[in-house]
């Protein structure tokens, strides 16, 4: 049992080149994600409010659906659910604290990063585009008062944000270019 367990936390294997990279990107991304909601409910157990471990919780559900998903063959499935479960969560905080000139706007480029591992630089350049109309909405609604005001916060936050943003989008160029990397080698052989 034990065994079948951690199994199912190894990246599927796929003959396909293509497919085994794009399913290891999946397979990486959507294990540092579930590490990251973890930290988020160890945190959100001291510190309210406490709706926050109902979410991390279904996010938890939602991440190991996604590893299931991956190991079936599924990959553009998985892919899209967690692209668009990502994208959905960051606008929705970016409508509740601020709109467009919330710090938290600049955590779309990793998630468009991730897009375009799993599922291809088209899928990235489609995300992009309904990133810049949601910007756009966002400024209309903003200036029409139909979101909360901006709520000013310290620039310890701010700089935190960003270097969330940065180091996740570094992060994942690094897996970009080690996937790369992967299929020069194998074409070599």
């Amino acid at each position: 049992m034990r065994s079948g367990f951690l199994n199912f936390f190894q990246p599927p294997n796929y003959p396909d080149p293509e497919r085994y990279i794009r399913a290891r990107n999946a397979h990486t991304i959507l294990l540092g994600t579930l590490g990251l909601t973890v930290l988020f409910l160890i945190y959100s157990f001291f510190f309210p409010p406490y709706t926050q471990i109902v979410v991390a919780i279904l996010a938890i559900a939602l991440e190991f659906g996604l590893l299931a998903l991956l190991r079936s063959g599924r990959i553009n499935l998985a892919g899209s659910l967690l692209t668009l479960a990502l994208w959905s969560a960051i606008l929705y905080e970016v409508i509740l604290y601020g709109g467009i000139r919330d710090t938290g706007f600049a955590a779309f480029i990793p998630i468009i990063i991730i897009a375009g591992l799993i599922m291809g630089g088209r899928s990235a350049i489609g995300l992009t585009g309904i990133t810049l109309l949601a910007s756009v909405g966002l400024a209309y609604a903003e200036n029409r008062g139909w979101l909360p005001a901006y709520q000013e916060v310290s620039l310890g936050s701010v700089i935190i944000s960003h270097a969330i943003s940065l180091v996740t989008a570094a992060l994942l160029l690094d897996l970009s270019t080690r996937s790369i990397t992967f299929v020069a080698r194998r074409a070599i052989d």
